[in-house]
């Protein structure tokens, strides 16, 4: 399978002469990967060759290419590309990779919008563009030539059709001979053509090549249908209360047609004022329409074709697009801060006032399969009460594999913003069926580890329909929203075009996918397997975000319902009469930009708007959502209640309560074994994966590196530690910082995984190998495994040691101790709690009757927390251990039921001394730790005074699919690697994706956690550094936080 297209032409040879190639040689088919020469002289294969291309639609200087021969014909010879800058890299993928619009058509369109109006569409299939340029030469259709690059003005000329070629005559302006390409437009009225015209031989007559792709515009939404019977009725001026009629011949969506006495004044582009379409009993209303053909019927009747005054049909949804900023103002800044506190001090001050439990109300309802749908709702009234009429009811449809729990913080801004407006709304968040969540899996996909294998996007549609009835039964609101995420998109475009009941009024689709190939092309780096369904081949099931789906159940389901390929979704589109509004992110590359343009630009159909923000794909926290959560919101007022506000902002005090009440109910994933879950991590599931190490394939990755190592300031003779060193990417980008004689370095690589080490080991010891000896520096290698995690119980002895004054300075890292549980706790707490905590053995009998608030969970961690206080006392009793333990080592030794420590020891600190090292690196590893900040704190211990620190870590909302798609084209691009090698790196970049996808899963629960610069700079202050610096790096835009820290004197 070709992983590059190919384009047809006939670009000469810039350096065919200086070469050795004749003088007529040029290029007759080209890809962004390799190019077959028509030559009379062909090279063996093997031969390597150096040539210079010039493109014939693009006015910019040749393409510099090397290569070898790679198969020779009697025509020519193939060659494989394996020099190429990456700017002219570029260049051959817009032109040679035209699948959605050849950037030539775009400048010329722009160029002719008088004359080429519309909305061009690509055509491809060569059946279709032979009837059409067939039908074009007998119809006698004008035509112009247009030179590509503008530097001549159109000329008309004639077209007729050969057996083989296309050919030119009449021509206004005569070519000059040294064109290699023209542009040609078949003008038919409204309707055009245009094609590239690849030129064979110019004279009387210009021969061109078949088109291999022709560009129409749809002027029409849909075919035109003969009307019988109906009639156009409108008042006029001169003849005041006693209307005029008119036949009507034919309709569509978007025009018509009438017959008219020729003794009436019309002409072209007259516009006709209001009026009334009368077809049977039915009346429709219009504001006008515009007169655009006029043709003589017969003797005494015009024909008049004419198109509606709110004709959508030549969209371009893009000339309005709308890009809104994400940064906060100050004024924002402040009233989230002051929320935050708000909260913070309210948890403080409540003491014993508040026993209750924050409510979270549930809905459990079933789709048409009858299987259980989960959802969350949240109102501007007490649900549990009397509702009152509910003006709106906004359903939210996740992504794949996102829980309903993840878009708490968009409930919590929207139902805010209701409140603000005096209006009662109603917020439905349900997880889909089949993917994460509480809603119904198949127990035997789920027994056989595999509980997504048989998602389908038709299982999403039935539980977005089902979520809409159940909103429907219960509240009967006036207005209903569907609010979709990513490739929910889909779902909800076809349930919509379908008019299921009850009806939507407003569709927003942040970070849609337009179409289920373009969304499975950009996530497997440009493989579409539909191309496999549509010859009747089937594909082996793969990894999406680390959850294995079988291709054969989800395929051909979006084949069937329609979501599978552009053309289904515009045919929806133009069906789709309500308000649409579309929000695109400038770094989300797992959508098409061009895709989601042709789809809204498709005809018929309602009110549509876009909006552009400076994002990645899908947006859960902080600023950048907060911002698009209002933006939604207004849509929202604007779109259904007529009122164009400036949404305010979300409660943060609420939504934090919210937000910890939600996800006290959620069980997460334990990594019970985590050497297992790195070491797939780092390595693979297969021997031949790349693992980890696909990643230094990306000079985005590698300059990372090199700006960690830059702010660590190394010099010869110092004590350094790459902590978390993984497969020793780290180590080995700062030793190339010595190679002057004499340089000498202690260099320790620490990581929780023996592989790792060994691995690091290795290829540290082979690089030192490879140096002249003159260049080859001093180093001490020191390679140990350690568990960085030993620190996990410091947090609880600092709580019995009197440095936590409060239980509530344990959230967050303590595991398993959640915010409803603490709640709870401190409000119960009293000086016989506060024993059993510390290490006495709470007793059964009493402690249920003491305290009967508090359920069985609760009274769990109450003894695992009894448990951890006994094992750093060194108290503990057998009961304390787990199974087949004899003695306590470290706490996973210990029988905890709710709480998680790890393998944390009983001094709380790593295994090293203090004031062990002078610098220590840590990249991307502590979002990865439970309680990065006991983990900071060693850093500090084991750093000298004057140490440098340099830690890092993946922001918030950091979106991987502009890097993973660039480094998938950079990989495809190596041609000094063989194919077999190039295949095996991009599936070892797929199957990194999927783990990296697998790993915000487990951040959307809480168990992993990226930081901003702010907050990341303030825990490692928190820690005891100064001297804290921050910056951003890792691609453009950024996607990961460095800071750089001292330890004082």
């Amino acid at each position: 399978m070709r992983r590059a297209t190919r384009r047809q032409t006939n670009a000469p040879l810039a350096a065919a002469v200086e070469s050795g190639f004749p003088t007529d040689a040029y290029v007759a088919d080209l890809s962004s990967e390799a190019a077959y020469i028509h030559s009379s002289k062909q090279p063996p294969v093997g031969t390597r060759v150096e040539l210079r291309i010039q493109l014939p639609t693009g006015a910019k200087g040749p393409i510099r290419v090397g290569g070898s021969v790679i198969r020779v014909d009697e025509d020519g010879f193939a060659l494989r590309f394996e020099d190429l800058h990456h700017k002219d890299l570029s260049r051959l993928r817009h032109y040679a990779g035209f699948a959605e619009m050849d950037e030539a058509v775009v400048r010329i369109q722009s160029r002719m919008k008088d004359v080429l109006s519309g909305n061009l569409l690509p055509l491809s299939d060569a059946a279709a563009i032979r009837e059409r340029l067939t039908a074009a030469g007998q119809n006698g259709h004008r035509v112009l030539v247009i030179d590509p690059n503008g530097k001549a003005e159109p000329g008309a000329a004639a077209i007729f059709i050969g057996a083989d070629r296309l050919k030119l005559r009449q021509l206004e302006k005569p070519l000059s001979g040294n064109e290699k390409a023209i542009y040609v437009a078949v003008l038919n009225g409204p309707l055009h053509l245009l094609f590239e015209g690849l030129i064979e031989s110019t004279g009387e007559e210009t021969i061109l090549r078949w088109p291999q792709r022709l560009y129409h515009n749809e002027r029409r939404s849909g075919p035109r249908r003969m009307q019988a019977g109906a009639w156009v009725e409108m008042q006029t001026s001169q003849l005041a209360g006693c209307p005029i009629r008119f036949p009507v011949v034919d309709l569509s969506e978007n025009g018509f047609s009438l017959r008219a006495p020729q003794g009436c004044l019309f002409m072209e582009g007259m516009r006709l004022p209001a009026f009334h379409l009368l077809d049977g009993k039915e009346v429709r209303e219009f504001d006008g329409a515009t007169i655009k053909r006029l043709t003589r019927l017969n003797a005494e009747e015009w024909l008049i074709g004419l198109r509606f005054a709110d004709d959508r049909s030549e969209r371009d949804a893009f000339a309005d697009l709308q890009r809104r900023s994400v940064k906060p103002t100050v004024w924002n800044t402040l009233t989230r801060y002051w929320g935050v506190v708000k909260e913070q001090a309210r948890r403080r001050l409540r003491g014993k006032a508040s026993k209750g439990r924050e409510p979270v109300n549930i809905a459990r309802y079933k789709n048409a399969q009858g299987e259980n749908v989960v959802a969350l709702l949240n109102a501007t009234f007490d649900i549990n009460e009397d509702a009152p009429d509910v003006d709106v009811a906004v359903v939210v449809a996740p992504a794949f594999l996102k829980r309903k729990e993840v878009f708490s913080l968009l409930a919590r801004t929207l139902v805010d913003n209701f409140k603000r407006q005096g209006v009662h709304g109603v917020v439905l968040r349900f997880d889909a069926t089949h993917t994460v969540g509480e809603s119904y899996i198949d127990p035997e996909m789920e027994a056989r580890g595999t509980p997504y294998l048989k998602w389908t996007f038709s299982q999403l549609e039935s539980d977005l329909s089902a979520s809409l009835r159940h909103l429907e039964k219960r509240f009967r609101p006036r207005r209903r929203v569907v609010l979709t995420f990513s490739v929910a998109a889909m779902a909800a475009r076809r349930l919509i075009a379908d008019g299921e009941k009850p009806p939507v009024d407003l569709w927003i689709a942040p970070f849609g996918c337009p179409d289920a190939q373009d969304m499975f092309q950009n996530y497997l780096a440009g493989i579409d397997l539909f191309q496999y369904y549509l010859h009747g081949e089937k594909a082996e099931p793969f990894l999406i975000y680390g959850r294995l789906a079988d291709p054969n159940y989800v395929f051909p389901d979006a084949m069937e319902r329609g979501m599978a390929f552009l053309d289904q979704a515009r045919a929806d589109m133009e069906r789709i009469t309500i308000p649409v509004t579309w929000i695109v992110g400038t770094y989300d590359y797992m959508v098409t930009r061009e895709r989601v343009r042709q789809l809204l630009n498709a005809p018929g159909g309602g009110r549509r708007e876009i909006f552009e923000l400076p994002s990645g794909h899908i947006l859960k926290s902080g600023d950048e959502a907060i911002a698009s959560f209002k933006l939604i919101g207004e849509s929202i007022f604007r779109h259904l209640f007529g009122k164009n506000i400036e949404a305010g902002e979300p409660d943060m005090a609420a939504f934090a309560r919210q937000d910890d009440a939600e996800w006290a109910r959620v069980k997460k994933e334990n990594i019970t074994d985590a050497t297992d879950f790195w070491n797939r991590h780092l390595f693979g599931t297969a021997g031949e994966r790349e693992g980890y190490d696909v990643l230094l394939y990306n000079p985005d990755y590698v300059a990372f590196l090199d700006r960690q190592v830059d702010w660590l300031d190394l010099a010869s003779g110092l004590r350094v530690a790459d902590i978390g060193c993984g497969t020793g990417n780290f180590s080995l980008r700062l030793l190339r910082r010595f190679t002057a004689p004499g340089e000498r370095l202690d260099l320790a690589c620490i990581d929780l995984v023996p592989g790792a080490v060994e691995l690091t080991k290795r290829k540290i010891e082979s690089w030192l190998g490879d140096l002249p000896g003159e260049q080859r520096p001093a180093v001490n290698l020191d390679c140990r495994v350690m568990n960085l995690e030993a620190a996990r119980l410091l947090p609880w002895r600092d709580f019995l040691q009197g440095r936590l004054h409060s239980l509530e300075a344990l959230l967050g890292r303590v595991e398993g101790l959640h915010a409803g549980a603490l709640k709870r706790l401190l409000a119960a707490y009293d000086s016989t709690l506060h024993r059993f905590v510390r290490g006495e053995i709470p007793e059964a009998a009493v402690s249920r009757k003491k305290y009967p608030a508090l359920n069985d969970e609760e009274w769990e961690i109450v003894r695992d927390l009894s448990r951890a206080s006994r094992f750093l006392t060194r108290q503990t009793v057998p009961g304390d251990l787990r199974p087949g333990c004899a003695a306590a080592a470290n706490a996973a030794n210990l029988a905890f039921s709710r709480l998680n420590f790890g393998p944390a020891n009983r001094e709380c600190r790593l295994e090293a001394p203090d004031g062990c090292f002078d610098r220590i690196g840590c990249s991307l590893v502590l979002s990865y730790t439970y309680d990065p900040l006991s983990i900071l704190r060693e850093f500090h211990r084991l750093l000298s005074p004057g140490g440098i620190l340099v830690v890092s870590s993946l922001k918030p909302n950091f979106d991987s699919s502009k890097s993973y798609l660039d480094e998938a084209r950079t990989i495809a691009a190596r041609y000094d690697l063989d194919e077999a090698e190039r295949v095996r790196l991009l599936d070892s970049l797929r199957e990194f994706a999927s783990f990296v996808g697998c790993v915000m899963e487990l951040e959307d629960e809480g168990r992993f956690q990226f930081f901003a610069a702010d907050a990341f700079a303030g825990m490692v202050a928190e820690a005891g550094f100064t001297d804290v610096l921050t910056t951003e790096s890792f691609g453009d835009p950024t996607t990961a936080v460095i800071v750089r820290a001292c330890k004082s004197c």
